[in-house]
């Protein structure tokens, strides 16, 4: 966990079974997926209340 003025971040991991590869931020605005594994960024998706990416 990182935490500085006004912001926090955190990462976890994990993937020991047979399910969809993808990774995910979020913040206060939105989020960003990433799917199809984050070593190769095959697709990224920005949702925001106002829009779709």
């Amino acid at each position: 966990m990182i935490r500085l003025s006004g912001f926090v971040a955190v990462c976890s991991a994990a993937k020991d079974c047979f399910s969809l590869n993808f990774a995910q931020i979020q913040g206060e605005k939105g989020y960003l997926n990433v799917t199809g594994g984050i070593n190769g960024c095959a697709q990224i998706h920005l949702q925001t209340a106002d829009s779709h990416v």
